[in-house]
């Protein structure tokens, strides 16, 4: 009796090992989906900053350079929400003990349900624009909605089940 006592708490033992290994790795491959997001959100703020420039070089017209800025705003945000949320994961992915982890995966729900909060914003303010502004501010719109409609998706697997 006490040999099967012992062989299934050595089992139920592994199986702890194996399924915290590979939240471990669930949660390394969030970090790194989040630096993919990061990465286009920080592309995206380059191009429209470029733009920006462009368009102040060659005396283009003020509503062009308005859209511009405020696409570049939003897109700045998006980026300060995806780098808050990839600092707490990888933080998250660091930590060792049961209770430490516990409090590890708690903190990035938080991290990703307050990113949750301002992207909807994000996303208006990038659809306004887009209905005001011309066709290259419009296309651009178009990308950061993607961007903000991806940043979501990962952020809601993140955050996990919604509280009813």
């Amino acid at each position: 009796m006490r040999a099967v006592i012992r062989s299934s708490v050595a089992a139920g033992a592994a199986l702890a090992i194996l399924a915290a290994g590979q939240a471990q790795a669930l949660q390394r491959a969030d970090v790194h989906a989040l630096d993919a997001l990061l990465q286009r959100a920080l592309d995206l703020s380059q191009s429209l900053t470029e733009a920006a420039g462009a368009q102040l070089k060659t005396g283009g017209e003020s509503a062009d350079l308005a859209c511009l800025e405020t696409l570049r705003d939003a897109a700045g945000q998006v980026s300060d929400q995806l780098k808050d949320v990839r600092d707490v994961t990888d933080l998250a992915t660091r930590l060792r003990g049961p209770v430490d982890r516990w409090r590890g995966i708690a903190s990035v729900r938080r991290a990703a349900a307050g990113a949750l909060a301002v992207l909807p914003i994000e996303a208006r303010q990038t659809d306004q624009t887009a209905k005001l502004c011309g066709p290259d501010a419009g296309a651009r719109a178009k990308l950061l909605d993607a961007l903000i409609g991806d940043a979501t998706t990962e952020l809601t697997q993140l955050r996990g089940p919604a509280k009813s």
